[in-house]
């Protein structure tokens, strides 16, 4: 039910999409301000970003989580927090080849499942001198 009421993320966070041939193909919703479920005041945070099976393969769910990461750095952003699940791994691992690591305290312990936080720094990177 969560995922599938875009309106109410769109109200509470930016709402992004990714589109082919007219067709929604994937979705994240970052969240920037109070009240997005960071664990550290400031923390920009991102949710479900999701492809569709048909579409995976194809750059579709790097792209979404590129434009959210740079979303968050023009909002002044300086860390993207995110949740995420041990049954998640190629989720995870692009989220690690990003830079992100594992921030226990904001881990979520519900009744059956655990959800694991992870959050990377988005200071603007150097160029190599």
């Amino acid at each position: 039910e969560e995922m599938a009421d875009a309106a109410a993320r769109a109200a509470q966070g930016v709402l992004l999409v990714a589109v082919e041939d007219g067709r929604v193909v994937g979705t994240v919703t970052l969240y920037l301000g109070p009240g997005s479920m960071q664990w550290r005041p400031g923390d920009a945070m991102f949710r479900l970003l999701a492809v569709d099976p048909a579409a995976r393969g194809r750059g579709i769910g790097h792209a979404l989580f590129q434009a959210w990461l740079d979303r968050a750095r023009a909002a002044g952003k300086r860390r993207m927090a995110l949740h995420t699940t041990e049954w998640m791994g190629t989720s995870r691992a692009m989220y690690e080849r990003a830079g992100f690591k594992r921030e226990p305290e904001g881990d979520l312990h519900l009744p059956g499942v655990t959800i694991i936080a992870y959050a990377a720094d988005l200071s603007p990177r150097r160029a190599p001198a």
